[in-house]
């Protein structure tokens, strides 16, 4: 069994993202160890307006427990109802639960990068305690999460990067079959208004937190099961999955309306362009960007502080249709 062990850590060392990793360990540890019951629990962060007696609005921050990173339709929960995963998210560290009426035992293993925790591993093992081989292999395991996250993480705002973007893309364009239900998704481009302006005037330091605050802005406002990227620059896209087209809009002007009326420091104000598209299967990501790209260059040249949409524009003749070549080219 400890052979077994070591041998799929080696076989993990080939993985390069964040999914399949989790994925080949559940799969692993399910076959290795019989009744082992294992979920990752992603964390999201959310806004909750609330008043106090004087009616000063408070911006309150809400800790969401999203259970299952695997499950697609997943049923959010404020995380301080799961006493367990509270106390490791809080402890930052390994705890430990002993279940004698049901002959088990239960770790939560705090899964983060920077800092900041993204993840809690819950493993619910029979018997009375884990074997210290798989303590150890579960050690190794976290180490080499915070390796690939980094390798996927803008550094700055600690977003998705350029490389898991074309992994996800390649992914929606090699597995089509995974779209099933869904309504629709859309590829969103964003672009900061004017932000050379702002490293001009106010030096590159202030520059990044407006960064960094403009990340985190998108990364609370977008739904736990949208995925968002900095691809460069004052540049950000996003994926909005299995929405109406009216939910799409909706979302864009949300996010749009919030950075206009968030107070970034020195700068103050800021206003944000965009262009998203609706995404057609089989996938061909570089048209898309393409798409989403002429709408956004649309909304710069009209006034700025808009999302538009990309068939929008060329029904209503504003914009002409984008040519769609087969290019043999990398995305960036």
């Amino acid at each position: 069994m400890e052979s077994q062990l070591w041998s799929t850590l080696v076989f993990l060392t080939r993985v390069d993202n964040e999914r399949d990793l989790f994925s080949e360990t559940h799969t692993a540890l399910g076959k290795i160890f019989p009744g082992i019951e294992l979920t990752y629990n992603k964390i999201h962060v959310r806004r909750k307006n609330t008043h106090k007696k004087d009616n000063i609005e408070l911006n309150k921050r809400v800790l969401i427990l999203i259970s299952d990173y695997f499950d697609e339709k997943p049923n959010p929960k404020p995380l301080s109802g799961d006493q367990f995963l509270n106390k490791c998210f809080h402890e930052n560290k390994v705890i430990k639960q002993d279940l004698p009426d049901k002959n088990k035992v239960m770790y939560a293993l705090p899964l983060g990068y920077e800092k900041e925790i993204q993840f809690l591993l819950k493993i619910t093992f029979p018997g009375f305690e884990a074997p210290p081989y798989l303590l150890s292999f579960l050690d190794i395991f976290i180490n080499y999460y915070k390796v690939i996250r980094s390798n996927e993480r803008d550094f700055l705002t600690g977003m998705y990067n350029r490389r898991a973007f074309n992994r996800v893309m390649s992914t929606l364009e090699i597995h089509p079959h995974t779209i099933h239900e869904r309504k629709s998704d859309y590829l969103v481009i964003i672009d900061i208004d004017f932000f050379k302006a702002v490293n001009d005037n106010f030096g590159h330091m202030i520059g990044d937190e407006v960064l960094i605050l403009f990340s985190r802005v998108i990364r609370e406002k977008i739904r736990t099961v949208d995925i968002a990227f900095r691809t460069g620059g004052e540049e950000f896209v996003f994926v909005l999955f299995d929405l109406s087209f009216e939910n799409a809009v909706i979302a864009c002007e949300r996010l749009r309306s919030t950075i206009e009326n968030t107070v970034f420091p020195q700068v103050h104000k800021l206003t944000l362009s965009g262009g998203f598209t609706k995404l057609e299967y089989p996938l061909d990501t570089y048209y898309a960007l393409k798409k989403a790209d002429a709408a956004l260059y649309y909304a710069k040249d009209h006034g700025r502080n808009q999302v538009c949409c990309y068939e929008d524009l060329v029904k209503t003749k504003k914009i002409p249709p984008v040519a769609h070549f087969k290019e043999s080219i990398d995305v960036w």
